[in-house]
Order: structure tokens, then C-alpha cells, then sequence
């Protein structure tokens, strides 16, 4: 328990330095598939894997590779939340729309938490040979959940990505 809160320390630490950062990093690049959009292929894909890791006990019971597959997923996670929650202003300048986007993305956000949130313990204890989800039997369950879980979050990235168009783009003189 101690380790494990020490590693959610360090990783919220890390974090605190890694979200200007990024925003900065964002903010002063305009890659080709868009200035926020790319993010979510560029980024979504070593997300995904590293979420995968994060599960994946090839490593255990190593403390290094779960500070390195968790922190590595944290940063990753947030270099892929600031572009997305940015994205919404790319789409349209009309105040109602944005809102409605905002309001669906959040309801949808919701539902997946729900669906983590319930959905793992029972798909967990499906997949597990002992029919629990707190057991050393139950590992490879966990890490079959997630690589579902991670399956499906990327493939709503990419969705995501091919059904987005940014219409409202800052020139280079407003960027700088």
C-alpha cells in the first residue's frame, strides 16, 4: 500500500510539471492532421499500449516497471486530455454548439466511467479461472480486461479522429 501511494504521488508530481507543458507544446504546434485531432492518433496509440502494460505481469512483482508503465501512462494520458478537451473550440465558433458538445462529451464520458466502473470487476470474474478478482489466479483475467478496455478506447479515438473536422484555425500571428 505504501509503495502504491508513493508511485500515485509521484505520478501526480510528475504531472503537475507535464501539464504546461504539454499545453505549451500544443499551443505552439499545428501538426498536419490537425492541431488537436493528431493527438488523438499520435497519442492514443502508445496510450493504449501502455494502459495494456500497466496490467501486464511478465515484469512482477517489479516496482521499477510499475512506476515506468504508470507514470509513462499518466503523462500520456494527460498529453492526449488537454487536445481533446480543446477540441471542441476547433469544431465551431457558435456557443450553442459548443455546448452541446461539451454536454454530450461529458454525458458519454460519464457512461464510460460507469462502464469501467462496473463492467471491469464482472468481466474480470468471468475471464478468471477462480471466478474472483482479487486473486493471483485473476491476473491474467485483469490483463485481458484491459486489453479489451484499451481496444475500444482507441478505436473511439480513431472514430473520433475520422469524425472531426477543425474548421476554426488560429493563423500563425494569433499563435505566437
Amino acid at each position: 500500500a505504501v509503495d502504491v501511494s508513493v508511485m500515485f504521488t509521484v505520478g501526480n508530481v510528475a504531472n503537475v510539471i507535464w501539464d504546461p507543458i504539454v499545453g505549451a507544446l500544443i499551443d505552439k504546434h499545428n501538426p498536419k492532421l490537425g492541431k488537436y485531432r493528431s493527438y488523438l492518433v499520435f497519442v492514443g496509440i502508445p496510450l493504449s499500449g501502455f494502459a495494456i502494460l500497466c496490467f501486464w505481469n511478465g515484469f512482477a512483482p517489479s516496482l521499477l516497471y510499475a512506476y515506468i508503465t504508470y507514470i509513462a501512462m499518466t503523462l500520456l494520458y494527460t498529453f492526449i486530455n488537454v487536445p481533446y478537451g480543446a477540441l471542441n473550440s476547433s469544431l465551431t465558433r457558435d456557443t450553442d454548439e459548443i455546448t452541446v458538445l461539451t454536454s454530450v462529451r461529458m454525458f458519454l464520458a460519464n457512461l464510460g466511467g460507469l462502464a469501467v466502473a462496473y463492467g471491469i470487476p464482472i468481466l474480470v470474474k468471468v475471464l478468471s479461472p477462480d471466478g474472483k478478482i482479487n486473486t493471483t489466479a485473476s491476473a491474467n483475467a485483469w490483463f485481458i480486461t484491459m486489453t479489451i478496455y484499451a481496444v475500444i478506447g482507441l478505436a473511439l479515438l480513431m472514430f473520433c479522429f475520422s469524425q472531426t473536422k477543425e474548421r476554426v484555425v488560429m493563423d500563425q500571428e494569433e499563435t505566437s
